[in-house]
């Protein structure tokens, strides 16, 4: 499935995204401020950018991924050797795109980088949680050591296990910091926004699904992971109503 692709309709002014099958076009004749205007992710510089929406990235064995590239050209391609602790890959799944699926409750599924240096401020996630409540600390990103993580806080709670980040987002909305309660917002498609107080680093690489290195724990993700964008730096109010706009339209939230 090909990634985003924008181009302009020269006759209206309009713009033209493209992503997979679908088209969104993006009028640039509405006043000024009414709406963010949707963006190419690539032009914000990511650290690291995993798209499950595009089947290009992804190498399967019998419906899991084994392999799954990073879309922002620093090569923070993910893998895992292991059969069975790798996600399943479920087409069409999300408003009509492809998506990972870890499996619903406990779990060790998850993918990894190789070891290097790596560095978040921000993420930007499209997943979806399988359970009313997390049930452990399932994990969505983290170090391959205990620098630092992001991940659901055991209980059962609604809220994100805190320690290294401390601010969490929902669909667009960066005035209510939902760190403390994600749901019921989580248990449908949803844009996850999580901040770190300063900038983190590892350079241990990183594990995705996963709390940290816990990976005989049962601390898997349980339930999709549509697409992920890492950024070193704080976005500007600007780029992120952009990106917001940009991953909300394109899965349908």
């Amino acid at each position: 499935m090909a990634g985003l692709i924008r181009t302009a309709n020269r006759s209206t002014g309009d713009d033209i995204l493209k992503y997979g099958g679908r088209v969104s076009v993006i009028s640039r004749q509405v006043p000024a401020g009414s709406a963010p205007a949707m963006i190419d992710p690539l032009t914000l510089s990511p650290v690291a950018w995993w798209d499950a929406s595009d089947a290009g990235t992804i190498t399967e064995s019998g419906g899991a991924i084994t392999d799954w590239e990073d879309k922002s050209g620093n090569g923070w391609h993910l893998s895992q050797a292991t059969s069975s602790k790798r996600p399943t890959y479920e087409t069409a799944i999300i408003n009509g795109l492809n998506a990972a699926m870890w499996p619903i409750g406990n779990n060790d599924d998850h993918m990894s980088t190789a070891a290097g240096t790596f560095q978040i401020r921000e993420l930007y996630a499209v997943l979806q949680y399988g359970e009313s409540a997390f049930t452990n600390y399932d994990g969505i990103l983290g170090s391959r050591n205990s620098d630092w993580w992001i991940s659901g806080d055991a209980g059962p709670g609604p809220g994100m296990q805190a320690g290294t980040f401390d601010a969490a987002y929902i669909n667009g909305d960066n005035g209510t910091n939902r760190f403390s309660n994600v749901f019921p917002e989580i248990e449908s498609p949803c844009l996850l926004r999580v901040v770190a107080p300063s900038l983190r680093s590892t350079t241990a690489g990183v594990n995705i699904g996963m709390d940290r290195d816990l990976d005989s724990l049962n601390r898997g993700w349980s339930g999709y992971i549509c697409e992920m964008l890492v950024f070193s730096t704080l976005l500007s109010s600007g780029d992120r109503a952009s990106l917001g706009a940009t991953l909300m339209d394109k899965w349908g939230i």
